[in-house]
């Protein structure tokens, strides 16, 4: 089994399964737009909870016929798991989104990778924030167009503002490093940092960040020498003030030959430290399992504290959160045998002794949570991504237990087979120019008014799967596209401001 699971590497994974599994698919109806879906793998990533009781999270899957094409779609399913709407978010021509986070003016957060516009092949982080009720986008921006930046975490400060972090490269290519910047609640950016670890290493990044009691930061994350994804990866710390400076940092070694120990979590305790999830190998079952390091801001290691897997069994970890009482919970996976993987959630009280941990039998798969929160019950929600033995991809996977750790509830959510390709428009409201993605085999593009003018239209070269179009100098309003090919007419609205 593998066993670097942060952030980054969950990610990897991913992009290695989608060109191994075969694909499923839906056609997905929305008023008199039509988007043919295809999927080749598809993992939940990110999960809110809603007033209703419901949820909201993203899932990360393959498009279409090109390998580097992946998409996001936004889910929002009922208290249980059960699918009520769910939408393509449009970006670019391809996204694998990293998470969603719930702002307290009823608008939600949802951020990951896409390419970078200015850059064509470098990744940048985008970020949209849209409304609860009708998710209304209300704010579209993207990084990389600040920095070539390849972001792993978000999360809101106590005044609003948005801190990301991830890994960085500077425009000139000089400094690479873990990343953490900070912009207002209208996306406009005040400060960004890129931080290496100070060690001989090629690579190095951040997995998560938390705000201290004091207003500073604290991140963790990875560093390496490898210029693959393999071992040995070493636990990165950083410590910033509120205005980005670096004040400490720290690379903690892993203690034995060819294993891991990167962060995966963070988060804030009352007395101004930090809890960090990582990952080491028990001294005396020899098994890899989750280690948690109560840090200093100084980033000086307190005390650590192994959490096992069942029965002696390794585990590991992919997200680290606070609850209410001041405990926390985890949310991750516990290597059963060497072929199955099961979904494990673990609440720890406040000095981080465990409480409970459920570890749900699901004999012959591989299936592991990658987000978790606390919900309104005390309980848990997560969400991540399953494959038994007769599947023929990874699917979605979601849990919920009580505040006792019992499972109230689990949902498989896949979707069924069909050969179309996907339409889809970015950016959507567009200002002058917009990015039009479309399956093989279109021959033409059209733009039509309300009153079925054609207004402008454009030939496809052949071969081609994607194009720029411009619609600058047209009044505001709402037009449609016409993209006819060998698999019929597909149209989608667009909204020209």
């Amino acid at each position: 089994m593998k066993t670097q699971l942060s952030s980054k590497t969950l990610i990897c994974f991913f992009l290695f399964l989608s060109t191994c599994f075969s694909s499923f698919a839906q056609q997905i109806s929305f008023g008199k737009e039509y988007w043919y879906i295809e999927y080749y793998d598809i993992e939940g990533r990110g999960v809110v909870q809603l007033p209703d009781g419901g949820y909201l999270f993203t899932a990360n899957d393959r498009v279409g016929a090109p390998i580097s094409t992946f998409k996001t779609t936004l889910f929002n399913i009922d208290s249980i798991g059960n699918i009520r709407w769910m939408q393509r978010i449009s970006i670019r021509p391809t996204c694998l989104t990293n998470s969603i986070i719930m702002d307290s003016d009823s608008t939600y957060l949802i951020f990951g990778q896409t390419w970078n516009p200015k850059s064509f092949g470098a990744t940048c982080t985008f970020i949209q924030r849209r409304s609860v009720e009708d998710s209304l986008l209300l704010m579209d921006i993207c990084l990389g167009d600040i920095q070539y930046v390849n972001a792993s975490s978000m999360i809101l400060a106590e005044n609003g503002d948005i801190i990301v972090c991830g890994q960085g490269v500077s425009l000139d290519n000089q400094i690479n490093g873990g990343y953490i910047c900070r912009l207002n609640k209208e996306g406009n950016l005040l400060w960004a940092s890129i931080i290496p670890d100070g060690c001989d290493t090629t690579y190095e990044g951040f997995n998560k960040v938390t705000q201290l009691t004091d207003g500073s930061f604290m991140a963790t994350g990875w560093s390496t020498s490898s210029v693959t994804i393999n071992l040995p990866y070493n636990l990165f710390i950083a410590h910033v003030s509120a205005d980005g400076q670096l004040l400490h940092s720290k690379v903690y070694l892993p203690k034995y030959n060819n294993f891991s120990n990167d962060g995966w979590g963070i988060c804030s305790t009352s007395d101004g430290n930090a809890l960090i999830g990582s990952h080491e190998r028990h001294s005396d079952t020899s098994a890899y399992e989750i280690c948690l390091y109560m840090l200093t801001p100084q980033c000086d290691t307190l005390w650590t504290k192994f959490v096992p897997g069942p029965d002696g069994y390794g585990s590991f970890g992919s997200d680290l959160r606070k609850t209410l009482d001041g405990g926390f919970l985890i949310c991750g996976g516990s290597t059963f045998n060497r072929f199955d993987v099961l979904p494990t959630v673990i609440r720890l009280d406040a000095n981080a002794d465990q409480i409970w941990a459920e570890v749900h039998p699901l004999l012959n798969c591989m299936t592991f949570l990658i987000n978790v929160i606390e919900t309104s019950d005390k309980g848990a929600a997560a969400i991540g991504t399953t494959r038994c033995p007769n599947a023929q991809a990874f699917h979605i996977y979601f849990l919920k237990t009580d505040s006792l750790g019992l499972v109230t509830g689990e949902k498989e959510i896949s979707l069924p087979k069909t050969e179309e390709a996907e339409l889809s428009i970015y950016p959507n409201p567009v200002r002058e120019s917009c990015h039009i993605h479309f399956g093989l085999g279109a021959r033409q593009i059209q733009l039509f008014n309300l009153q079925g003018k054609v207004i402008r239209e454009w030939l496809v070269p052949q071969g081609c799967t994607f194009m720029d179009v411009s619609l600058k100098n047209l009044p505001t309003g709402i037009y449609l596209f016409k993209v006819t090919g060998n698999q019929g007419e597909k149209s989608m609205r667009v909204v020209k401001m």
